[in-house]
């Protein structure tokens, strides 16, 4: 998927999507298992998470993607460690997101 998404998006998105798509995958791909967990799904996130940051210089408050993802990650692997089924803890991971994002309206964006 990481592949496709940089033969088809252009500019620092289309670079920063890549590098998400392609951190989840090497997280899943350490694994080891056939089977994927939500646990697994948990740990790639974080790893995406802590790609594009690296890699794109940007942090939570900067008014970027992470602004939205790493709630998203927090809040799933909090969810899945207190013991909430899988279903659960992805909605509420997805809500935290949401939240997220919608704390971006009034950031100014922050240049690295």
């Amino acid at each position: 998927m990481g592949s496709s998404i940089s033969r088809v998006m252009g500019g620092t998105s289309g670079i920063m999507y890549t590098i998400l798509c392609k951190a989840a995958y090497a997280s899943l791909k350490a694994n080891g298992q056939s089977d994927v967990t939500s646990n697994h799904w948990a740990e790639a996130l974080e790893a995406s998470t802590t790609a594009v940051s690296k890699y794109g210089g940007a942090i939570a408050g900067f008014r970027t993607l992470l602004d939205a993802l790493i709630p998203a990650s927090q809040a799933l692997q909090q969810r899945l460690k207190a013991g909430d089924d899988t279903v659960t803890a992805f909605v509420l991971s997805s809500e935290a997101a949401l939240a997220g994002a919608e704390s971006t309206k009034l950031m100014q964006a922050q240049l690295t």
